[in-house]
């Protein structure tokens, strides 16, 4: 009676099992994972855009104050532990944008003109300006920071600090990336292994092209990015506070075996 009742639970157990090791591939699986790994690199060099208007009675003595301005801002950043060699001329599309910014007039108040006009046709010192425009290059996010606050009290317009990744840097930290998305990849793999109660046997290839017209892991990105909202959407491609944001996406195959 007892073997019978064994032989009966072992009936019960033996399709599970058997659909168990049916569900395991005999075969090896070749595996295809986009990846992209991401890091922040450190900028090499940060530039802040400055620029500043002087003014005066006559164009001569506009031009003479914006030169007495500028030494001013060099010893200011002099304090700060910045050479002068740091400091360089902008673009011309730059200094086109600060002239074209300077040269809009303020609204002013015109009630009582007519009384005013006599003392109107006088010089004042708003009847001629001169502005100039540089860029300050700095090595780090504390630099920028202190040197755009120093700025600021002297009234010089200061744009926000700009992170730069030199050649070097640049191909630093790609090659980072890349060894990143690679760590994920194997991840990655590594979880449908174990779901298919299979192994990583080895990696078949390697790929940074692709085979779509998108570059791998920009369709990715976008997944994720849009399910993390409307802010994943805007954060896409801003980096943290002096440092760039590197992403790079390759294409790993894989051979899972039993």
């Amino acid at each position: 009676m007892h073997f019978a009742k064994l032989l009966t639970a072992f009936a019960l157990v033996m399709p599970g099992a058997a659909l168990a090791q049916s569900a395991r591939p005999t075969q090896p699986v070749n595996l295809e994972i986009v990846s992209t790994g991401s890091i922040d690199a450190a900028a090499t060099k940060i530039t802040l855009a400055i620029n500043f208007t002087t003014h005066g009675t006559t164009q001569n003595a506009a031009d003479k104050a914006k030169v007495a301005k500028f030494a001013e801002v060099l010893a200011a950043l002099q304090k700060e532990g910045i050479p002068a060699s740091a400091v360089t001329d902008l673009s011309e599309a730059e200094m086109s944008k600060v002239m074209l910014s300077a040269a809009v007039p303020t609204t002013t108040d015109t009630e009582d003109t007519s009384s005013d006009k006599d003392a109107a046709s006088e010089p004042t010192p708003d009847d001629y300006s001169a502005t100039d425009g540089k860029t300050v290059t700095v090595t780090s996010m504390a630099q920028a920071l202190a040197v755009k606050s120093a700025l600021e009290k002297i009234d010089v317009t200061v744009g926000e600090p700009a992170a730069e990744l030199d050649d070097a840097g640049t191909l630093a930290a790609r090659r980072q990336a890349k060894a990143k998305a690679l760590r994920d990849a194997r991840e990655d793999a590594e979880a449908y292994a174990r779901e298919m109660n299979l192994r990583v046997q080895r990696v078949s290839r390697i790929s940074e092209v692709g085979n779509n017209l998108l570059l791998p892991g920009l369709q990715n990105k976008f997944e994720q990015a849009m399910a993390k909202g409307a802010a994943g959407l805007l954060g896409m491609f801003t980096s943290k506070p002096g440092t760039i944001h590197v992403e790079a996406s390759i294409v790993v195959e894989f051979v899972l075996a039993p």
